[in-house]
């Protein structure tokens, strides 16, 4: 059974990569204050060892006018090269001047990631957490060795119970 596996594997091109994910998270912290009209956020970027950086406040955010009146502010969720990004959560989650995809949201533009507020959330003191995917792809394995390997040790475990 082993050899005509392993013979299947080989004339079909048994390598392959295996693609994994390196996900981070994007805590957007937004504080309404006395001198702004809006809330102003601070962002955080939580990497995969849990270690938090700060993004400049504001810098790269820029306004845009949608369907003739609505005025969007985006803002660098900083996951340039990501394959996804995507809001997990707000905080608190019964805000109703927030509503993902009426006035909230998570837009690619090439290969930058932005987040969007526009209307009355715009003006509310609110956290959102952006969650970041970025592909990785791990070295090529060989799955002809993965299942050498695999029923060796299944018949190893076999022959050592007898």
């Amino acid at each position: 059974m082993l050899p005509c596996v392993l013979i299947i594997l080989s004339v079909c091109g048994a390598s392959y990569g295996i693609q994994t994910s390196n996900n981070q998270i994007r805590r957007f912290n937004c504080t309404k204050n006395e001198q702004s009209e809006d809330a102003i956020c601070d962002i955080q970027i939580v990497n995969s060892t849990k270690n938090i950086e700060h993004a400049p406040s504001g810098e790269g955010c820029f306004s845009e006018l949608q369907n003739g009146n609505d005025t969007r502010v985006f803002c660098p969720t900083y996951c340039k090269g990501a394959s996804w990004s995507f809001v997990l959560s707000k905080i608190p989650s019964n805000n109703n001047k927030c509503i993902k995809f009426m006035n909230y949201q998570v837009e690619q533009r090439g290969e930058d990631w932005f987040f969007w507020r526009s209307g009355n959330c715009l003006k509310a003191s609110i956290q959102f957490n952006i969650g970041c995917s970025f592909d990785k792809v791990e070295e090529d394995i060989n799955i002809k060795d993965i299942l050498e390997k695999t029923l060796r040790k299944k018949y190893l475990r076999r022959f050592r119970r007898h």
